[in-house]
């Protein structure tokens, strides 16, 4: 959807209705450049609010974080506050600031907080606003974005009675990978279509080795990871900034049937993983 995001969409609606191979070539390449544009736009706006946010701490104290600036690019500003939700576990909400213009902005949430409610909080502030209770997007007078700030951080807080919002990550079954098996992928794919409100289910494996790290396209780390006489192959997308750990972890992860030349079923795609203090 790059082309959507960064020049317009009929280039990717043209190429799936063309039945001229050399005009589907060039209408490829067109979308390829779209996206490498895109990628760059947003990791440069992810670099400047992750600056922003450690040179200032504010996720030290906030229970939710508003991050605005001029002309930010509108269609990437809902990837970064995702991304940023990711990394600091609150709410986030991301606001370019047109010239000549208003405000927009793009927030994601976090599971136990409704962002629209906090939304209608501080709608004496909002031009518009609307999504639903983990993604809304809004518009204000550029003036107000720092008592936005405030009165959403408040309407956060609220909801989760004081404080910060703690990180949490529900897995659904914990399992050995000596068990992932093609029978496994074969029940997980009969669930599909998984999506929001119901999302695919999340593996706990514990006292895994990691045998293998490498950084791969600069912001995924790829890995190998031992439990007992098994190994397995692991991605962790956009977590290269994390350090190697350096004993036995406890991961969690999502299956994805493996593709690949790899001789195992599935690929393990990580989405958090921790170090164990003591060993049991």
């Amino acid at each position: 959807n790059a082309a959507g995001r960064i020049e317009a969409a009929d280039v990717a609606l043209d190429l799936l209705l063309t039945d001229d191979f050399a005009r589907a070539a060039v209408l490829a390449r067109q979308l390829e450049d779209a996206n490498r544009e895109r990628q760059q736009i947003e990791r440069r706006l992810l670099e400047s609010a992750i600056h922003t946010v450690e040179r200032d701490g504010l996720a030290e104290h906030a229970a939710a974080l508003v991050l605005s600036g001029a002309d930010w690019h509108l269609g990437v500003i809902g990837i970064v506050a995702t991304r940023l939700v990711a990394r600091y576990g609150r709410p986030i909400a991301i606001i370019s600031i047109q010239p000549g213009g208003p405000a927009r902005g793009s927030v994601r949430g976090i599971e136990g907080v409704d962002v629209t409610a906090a939304l209608r909080e501080c709608s004496p502030l909002l031009v518009r606003y609307g999504g639903h209770s983990q993604a809304a997007g809004l518009e204000l007078d550029p003036k107000l974005v720092p008592k936005f700030a405030a009165a959403f951080d408040h309407a956060v807080r609220q909801q989760i009675g004081g404080g910060r919002p703690q990180r949490s990550l529900h897995v659904d079954s914990a399992i050995g990978l000596g068990d992932i098996t093609e029978e496994l992928l074969d029940w997980i794919e009969r669930l599909e279509p998984y999506g929001y409100g119901f999302p695919p289910p999340m593996w706990a494996a514990f006292d895994v080795e990691v045998t293998d790290w490498r950084i791969v396209q600069t912001a995924h780390v790829r890995m190998e990871l031992r439990q007992g006489s098994h190994r397995m192959q692991a991605i962790a997308f956009r977590q290269a900034d994390r350090p190697r750990p350096g004993g036995t972890v406890d991961v969690a992860f999502e299956l994805k049937r493996n593709s690949g030349p790899r001789d195992q079923a599935a690929d393990l795609v990580l989405s958090d993983w921790r170090e164990r203090a003591v060993r049991t």
